[in-house]
């Protein structure tokens, strides 16, 4: 009686407590498909999305559901609200020319947006559409450019964050190297020589990274041997190779390991290490001294 007068919140109350009784399940299901369809054609798309929403997989629902949502999509494309059009457009999948509308209300706002330099928005915009046209291009260059913004402002993990979003990009990449080699160099100019050996290593190749990383870890070596922290300069001398004069450095590095371990009593170790520098300056006398004193 209830959904004959159209109250049909009311009788959709009252089908729900009589659960499985006869076929109140379907009734109450048919108080929410009713309005919606209603509403629907009267008009007011918005309220049967609410409808349909609720109903699920009954009866043409989800037809119904793509024909609200597309319905509201066209008004809103309408009132010029390409925005709400689009994103209305795009819920309503594959009905009718749902997908074209969508691109037709976001692809030209969008290449607008990014020739105006707002490439957040336009980004935003051509990643609902990737599938059109050259959008998913567009959008990464979107992302690029607001990297670059921020780079050449000094915010470098600010860029970082956009230049990480596009890895296909080789200049996001060559970009991305250049955030951590001018903080390298910032670091290197304020006296931080490990943080300034750190970024260095994190980008062999670029630009005269190498050849920091060489001179950051020669002068490390030396200052190490300078402070007797043998094992610290023979560390960074092996990795020097023939950089400058390091193998010299590096024996010496390791004489003076030998004498210290002597010295402080580590016979052994230091025997095996005299024994390896051969005739190195005076190398075979602490050896002898070594092995005595053992």
């Amino acid at each position: 009686a209830l959904m004959e007068q159209g109250d049909y919140a009311l009788a959709r109350e009252k089908f729900l407590a009589l659960a499985d009784y006869q076929n109140a399940a379907v009734n109450a299901q048919e108080c929410l498909y009713r309005p919606g369809a209603a509403a629907l054609a009267q008009g007011d798309a918005a309220a049967a999305i609410e409808y349909f929403q609720a109903l699920g997989d009954y009866r043409d629902s989800a037809l119904q559901l793509q024909i609200a949502y597309y319905t509201v999509g066209d008004q809103s494309y309408q009132a010029e609200d390409y925005d709400t059009a689009a994103e209305y457009f795009l819920k309503a999948g594959d009905y009718a020319d749902s997908y074209r509308r969508a691109t037709a209300c976001l692809y030209a706002p969008a290449v607008a947006a990014m020739e105006q330099g707002d490439y957040a928005r336009a980004a935003e915009m051509f990643a609902k559409i990737p599938g059109y046209q050259d959008a998913k291009e567009r959008r990464m260059e979107c992302i690029y450019q607001q990297g670059e913004l921020l780079m050449n402002e000094g915010d470098y993990e600010g860029a970082l964050v956009f230049f990480d979003q596009v890895p296909e990009l080789q200049k996001a990449q060559d970009a991305r190297r250049e955030c951590t080699y001018q903080p390298a160099l910032a670091a290197l100019e304020s006296g931080n020589s490990q943080e300034a050996l750190e970024l260095f290593l994190t980008i062999p190749g670029y630009k005269d990274a190498d050849d920091y990383v060489h001179q950051l870890r020669y002068a490390a070596a030396i200052d190490a041997v300078n402070a007797r922290d043998y094992a610290g300069a023979i560390e960074q001398l092996e990795l020097l190779g023939n950089y400058k004069n390091s193998a010299e450095e590096l024996k010496n590095a390791k004489y003076g390991y030998a004498v210290a371990l002597l010295e402080q009593g580590q016979y052994e170790e230091a025997i095996t290490r005299l024994a390896a520098l051969g005739n190195y300056q005076n190398s075979a006398e602490y050896l002898r001294q070594a092995r005595y004193l053992l």
